[in-house]
C-alpha cells in the first residue's frame, strides 16, 4: 500500500502513532545489544551492534520525545546494573561502563542526526510544557478519576470522559486514551485493581532481585524495558498489541533466565 509520511515523523511503520513505533524500535534496540553478549566473536557483536545502533536510531527519527526519554533511561540503566553486578574489580567496572554509556549516548545522536532527526530538537524548542495538550489532558481527566474511584473500565475513556471534559483544542480531538499508562490503568481500573498491579509488579521486581542472574545479557534486556516503561508514562503504547506483546516477551524471557530458587541460594554460599 501508500503510506504517506507527515512533518512529525521520519519513519513511517506498521503503527498509526508514531510514539509506538519508537516504543518498538527502542525495545528491539536493547534486544539487539543484548543479542551481541551470546556470542564472543566479532561477527556476532558488530553484527547485533550495528542493528541496535539502527533501532535506536530510527527510534529518534520517529521525532518522539518520549524517544529521548526512554533510550537515555535504558542506557541508564544499563549502567548502573553493571556497576552493581558482581563481576570483576568495582572501581574498573565504573570507569568501563560509564565510558561505553557516554560512547552509546554519541553513536545514537551522531546516527540521529545522520538520519535527519535534527528535526526532533525543533520539536523541543517550540513546544511548551505548559501548552502541550499531553499535559492539560492529564489534569482534565482527573476529574473522571474523581468522580469514579472504583475505575470505569477498561476501553471506556472514549466514552466517559466526553461528560467531564473542559479541554479545548484548535481543532475537534477525540481522546481515547489519556496519553500516559499509568494514569490510563489508574482511571480504568480504580485505585484498588492499580494497587494490586503494581503489587504484581513489585512481585516481579522481587523475583529478579532474588533470583537474577545479573549479568551483561539481563542488564540489556531489562534496560529495554525499562526504555519502554519510562516511555510509556508519556504515552500509551501498551495498549497495542504491537507493543504490549514483544514487551510481556522480553518479560518473559528475563524471568525465564532467573536461576532456580535452590540454586540461587547456593551460588550466594560461601565456599569453604
Amino acid at each position: 500500500g501508500h503510506f504517506a509520511t507527515t512533518n512529525r515523523s521520519l519513519l513511517v511503520g506498521p503503527f498509526v502513532n508514531s510514539n509506538h513505533t519508537a516504543e518498538f524500535l527502542e525495545l528491539t534496540a536493547f534486544v539487539c545489544f543484548a543479542c551481541s553478549f551470546q556470542r564472543n566473536t566479532a561477527l556476532n557483536r558488530y553484527g547485533w551492534c550495528t542493528g541496535a545502533l539502527l533501532c535506536a536510531a530510527g527510534a529518534m527519527g520517529t521525532m518522539s520525545r518520549g524517544a529521548v526519554v526512554g533510550i537515555l533511561a535504558g542506557i541508564c540503566l544499563f549502567a548502573v546494573l553493571r556497576y552493581l553486578s558482581s563481576d570483576g574489580d568495582r572501581g574498573a567496572r565504573q570507569k568501563i561502563w560509564v565510558a561505553w554509556s557516554v560512547l552509546a549516548v554519541l553513536l545514537v545522536v551522531v546516527a540521529a542526526g545522520a538520519l535527519g532527526a535534527g528535526a526532533l530538537v525543533d520539536r523541543f524548542r517550540s513546544s511548551s510544557v505548559g501548552d502541550d495538550v499531553r499535559f492539560l489532558l492529564w489534569r482534565d481527566s482527573l476529574k473522571v478519576l474523581g468522580a469514579h474511584p472504583a475505575g470505569i473500565g477498561r476501553g471506556a475513556f472514549e466514552r466517559v470522559y466526553p461528560a467531564y471534559r473542559t479541554l479545548k483544542t484548535a481543532i475537534p480531538v477525540t481522546f481515547a486514551f489519556v496519553e500516559s499508562q499509568p494514569l490510563q490503568l489508574l482511571i480504568d481500573c480504580g485505585w484498588l485493581f492499580s494497587g494490586l498491579i503494581l503489587a504484581s509488579a513489585g512481585i516481579v521486581v522481587r523475583q529478579l532481585v532474588r533470583y537474577g542472574r545479573r549479568d551483561k545479557i539481563e542488564a540489556a534486556l531489562l534496560a529495554g524495558l525499562f526504555a519502554v516503561t519510562a516511555h510509556s508514562l508519556v504515552d500509551f503504547g501498551l495498549e497495542t498489541l504491537g507493543v504490549m506483546l514483544p514487551f510481556l516477551a522480553i518479560l518473559a524471557t528475563v524471568l525465564g533466565r532467573c536461576a532456580p530458587p535452590n540454586q540461587a541460594e547456593q551460588s550466594r554460599m560461601p565456599a569453604w
